[in-house]
């Protein structure tokens, strides 16, 4: 995604011009989960179901290279897209723990299809 701060922005020869790209997210869904109640093995399984709407507007930007300059308009993403995701987290100790999700996302523009996370958290 490419964000501007009201400021240039430089790659190699090639400057653009542009101002602040925002952008809001609404998300309703509906999360699920289940914890281990033995004392000895501290995991759970969640899933979760959520429809998200993408709330952004388009902005005008400007380039220029050697002179030369070139305006463009970015795309307007009013975008809504389904989200379903698994995920498992297991405590090897009171200060390591893992955790593993795979998300799906069902959309017609922008959102990746499929996405896969693992995370270890260690408490110092």
């Amino acid at each position: 995604m490419l964000r501007l701060c009201n400021r240039q922005a430089h790659n190699e020869d090639i400057v653009f011009h542009g101002t602040t790209l925002g952008e809001s997210l609404i998300e309703l869904g509906l999360k699920a989960g289940y914890a281990s109640k033995d004392p000895e093995t501290a995991w759970a399984l969640t899933a979760d179901l959520a429809w998200v709407r993408r709330i952004s507007g388009s902005e005008t930007l400007r380039g220029s290279e050697a002179g030369a300059s070139t305006v463009f308009q970015t795309e307007d993403l009013q975008e809504s897209w389904g989200e379903a995701s698994l995920g498992a987290h297991y405590a090897a100790s009171d200060r390591l723990a893992f955790s593993l999700t795979a998300q799906s996302a069902l959309a017609k523009e922008v959102r990746q299809k499929y996405a896969a996370r693992i995370h270890a958290r260690y408490r110092f």
